[in-house]
This record gives structure tokens, C-alpha cells and sequence, in this order.
């Protein structure tokens, strides 16, 4: 099993790059699950 991580500043394109991702993942037989969160505030 693999974990990829991504983040970055807002407006930076991450949600493209995952999908872009996902779809190349899926396209050589690869079984992904994504997960989505923000925090809201400071860090």
C-alpha cells in the first residue's frame, strides 16, 4: 500500500493534480480512495 500526501497553498492546483493523478492511477489497474480536508483558521 502506498499514501500520497499532497499539500500546498490555496489556489495551487492541488485538486487538479489529484484528479490528474487518480485518473493515471486508475489507468495502469491501481484500486485509489481519496480524501478531502480543510481546516478551517490558523494552523
Amino acid at each position: 500500500m502506498f499514501v500520497v500526501c499532497i499539500v500546498g497553498k490555496s489556489k495551487s492546483a492541488k485538486a487538479r493534480l489529484m484528479e490528474a493523478l487518480i485518473k493515471e492511477l486508475k489507468k495502469r489497474g491501481l484500486s485509489v480512495g481519496a480524501l478531502k480536508y480543510h481546516k478551517h483558521g490558523d494552523f
